[in-house]
């Protein structure tokens, strides 16, 4: 077979790890075209001449392919020779007819937590499975360098029109010969229906979380509260084309194209009867379109939240086992095919939960066949003596995401800037990363993947910047932070006495607080080592830190935003985040009121000036020279502002660890290309 080189210019360069909480396009964490209009980052451009770089083989009828199942290269956006990207009639002529076989399971330390649907809180795990019950049918697609491109089996075309008050249309036109698993066909009116479901109070009644950046979408707010039955800045312009408006105030967007990127919901099946009709004021809903109708059909005990009956992904939901904690899916027939030409291969699919002192047992004992992104060192350990016995194979990676200690920084001792640097004064953090990943693993300081693109660029002048603080052990500071911050009385308001009085206490509010923090623990690893890393320290210098643990199922505290007053009884938490795509922090810090929600602004600190740059980073207009260099400067300026209030207080970044049975091959995933995509690819073979 002919091989030659090309030069796939991939998103990767300019688009890169990040966070965002909740993004638009809920199976990929942020979204990204060519021939739209609309250039800066995550635009895919062709090619212009071959050159060195990634392989590409000769596939049918003499097409020149990057990646596919041609190569093995997997998860690239496919060009021809001439550097023009692949149609979707030349993708499909690409995939060979598979007859899927074999089960695999695969392992959990976490509770899956049984939300089957986008718009409730799961657990990682549980994201990556939902995926592939509800994803790949996005306008937009995430590639393997973790880029962004309309999605070929998708979107059919695309335009972008800029209006005299400047807000923004964007125009998409979908293929309506994809199906839902139950053989309908998924139209323009599945990609609305889902804006408008997750725009409506109802669903905020419910306990969903919109998408993220819905409320950028013109008229959405008198919709959200009713005050419209419009959504005005959406239209059903048939039944392949929908637009979206997006108003002027929330551009630019220096990642602009997740402004094209959304999925689609089954109207006939979450909203039987309902229609929705469009005008010049926007879409509505029909009559018959209520909170008795969402509570029926998603939010009941054994509705599509909890079961989901018709989805669009590459599998479907047979059952769930509350008792084991195992979620089991099959292939779905109706599944036409990945962006890179993949069907899945493997019948049926697994998720059990397995405790973390069980898991090696369990793959040894073929109870499963895989351990994905395992972290703890005492398992990674075990798990490569597994390896050398000879019946597995592992892999390793930089984990896009890391540990941390995160705070309610909007009431009761925590609010106080000087309470939590203390408490970052009060850990040896290189000896807690070490204890936890056993080896495996890194020091974090900040909101950032280590991998990407913002730390490749600037990583070492921040970490040089004066001042930067990289928070060690020093009780000392810690203590002197405290007294500086107020905090120098007893219980009786007399001057706080160091190694006598127990209990520090500041004035707030003309009554006494005391330094007692209510720590929300999990039944995990780290729980275990800040019970003697941190909480005896805190007692040296009059803080007292209460653990009050958390029991199954949330025991990973999905729900931990400030949704209830139970929530708000903790000051507190130990958690892990994985980084989403693109870094997109402004969300994440927002003090603007629609953004006070589930999901979003979660730490509450009450800074106007790390909001005010974060907005600042969004704002930068990739369209312009020298636009890299000017987000980069924001860049670092939200990091040493994140680095001195420290909303949350990072432990460590992991190297995870894939523990893989021999059976199971072409098995290849990573931090971004994670276990729902490469799942997909792969396959097992007998023994």
């Amino acid at each position: 077979m002919k091989k030659k080189k090309i030069l796939p210019l991939l998103l990767a360069a300019v688009m890169l790890l990040g966070i965002l909480s909740a993004c638009r396009n809920d199976n990929g964490n942020g979204d990204e075209d060519p021939g739209t209009g609309v250039a800066g980052p995550g635009i895919e451009q062709p090619p212009e001449t071959p050159g060195p770089g990634t392989d590409i083989t000769e596939g049918p009828g003499g097409l020149q392919v990057v990646g596919g199942p041609a190569t093995g290269a997997i998860g690239y956006i496919i060009y021809d020779a001439d550097g023009n990207r692949l149609t979707r009639e030349q993708i499909l002529s690409l995939i060979e007819p598979v007859t899927p076989s074999g089960e695999l399971v695969s392992s959990t330390v976490t509770v899956l937590q049984e939300n089957f649907m986008f718009g409730f809180d799961t657990s990682a795990s549980g994201e990556w499975i939902r995926d592939l019950l509800h994803g790949n049918r996005g306008t937009t697609v995430l590639d393997r360098e973790g880029g962004f491109h309309l999605n070929p089996m998708v979107t059919r075309d695309s335009s972008v029109e800029t209006h005299a008050n400047g807000d923004r249309t964007y125009t998409l036109t979908i293929y309506t010969d994809n199906l839902w698993s139950d053989g309908t066909n998924i139209t323009a009116q599945d990609y609305v229906f889902n804006i408008m479901l997750r725009a409506t109070g109802e669903w905020r009644d419910i306990g969903g979380s919109i998408i993220s950046t819905l409320s950028e979408v013109a008229g959405f707010a008198d919709f959200r509260e009713g005050d419209s039955p419009y959504l005005r800045g959406v239209r059903l312009l048939s039944e392949d084309t929908f637009s979206v408006t997006i108003e002027a105030e929330w551009l630019p967007n220096v990642w602009e194209i997740v402004n094209m990127g959304w999925d689609p919901l089954p109207l006939h099946d979450l909203a039987p009867g309902v229609t929705i009709i469009d005008s010049p004021d926007g879409v509505r809903f029909s009559d018959g379109f209520n909170l008795e109708l969402v509570e029926q059909t998603i939010n009941n005990p054994g509705a599509a939240r909890y079961a989901p009956r018709v989805t669009a992904g590459p599998y479907v939901f047979v059952n769930y086992d509350s008792g084991s904690d195992t979620v089991v899916l099959e292939v779905n027939p109706l599944f036409s095919g990945t962006f890179d030409g993949y069907l899945p291969r493997i019948q049926r699919l697994a998720w059990t939960h397995v405790i973390a002192d069980l898991q090696i047992d369990a793959l040894r004992t073929r109870q499963v066949d895989m351990l994905p992104a395992v972290r703890q060192g005492p398992v990674i350990q075990a798990g490569w003596n597994l390896v050398a016995e000879g019946d597995h194979f592992a892999d390793s990676y930089p984990r896009n995401g890391f540990g941390y200690v995160g705070f309610h920084a909007d009431h009761g001792p925590v609010q106080f800037v000087e309470v939590r640097q203390a408490i970052g004064w009060l850990m040896d953090r290189m000896t807690i990363a070490h204890m936890f990943t056993g080896g495996w693993g890194f020091v974090q300081h900040g909101w950032y993947a280590l991998t990407s693109w913002e730390m490749d660029a600037r990583g070492m002048d921040l970490y040089n910047h004066p001042d930067f603080i990289e928070y060690t052990f020093n009780p000392t500071i810690a203590a002197q932070l405290l007294t500086d911050g107020g905090w120098v009385y007893n219980a009786d308001g007399s001057d706080f006495r160091p190694g006598e009085d127990p209990l520090r206490h500041k004035m707030v509010d003309d009554e006494l607080m005391p330094l007692h923090i209510s720590w929300a623990s999990n039944d995990n690893a780290v729980s275990v080592i800040l019970r003697t890393e941190l909480l005896p320290h805190a007692e040296t210098v009059g803080m007292l830190i209460e653990e009050r643990p958390f029991a199954p199922p949330t025991n990973n505290i999905p729900d931990w935003q400030r949704r209830t007053d139970t929530y708000r009884d903790y000051h507190m938490f130990t958690l892990a985040v994985g980084m989403g795509n693109p870094f997109a922090p402004w969300l994440t810090v927002s003090l603007y009121p629609e953004h006070n929600a589930p999901g979003m602004n979660n730490h509450q600190v009450q800074s106007w000036e790390m909001h005010n740059i974060a907005w600042a980073m969004r704002a930068v207009d990739s369209t312009q020279e020298g636009w890299r260099e000017q987000y980069l400067d924001l860049w670092m300026d939200f990091q040493l502002i994140y680095n001195q209030l420290i909303p949350i207080l990072p432990l460590y970044a992991d190297e995870d660890h894939d523990f893989v049975h021999n059976r199971v091959r072409n098995w290849k995933s990573d931090g971004v290309w994670d276990w729902r995509h490469a799942i997909i690819r792969t396959y097992v073979v007998d023994g």
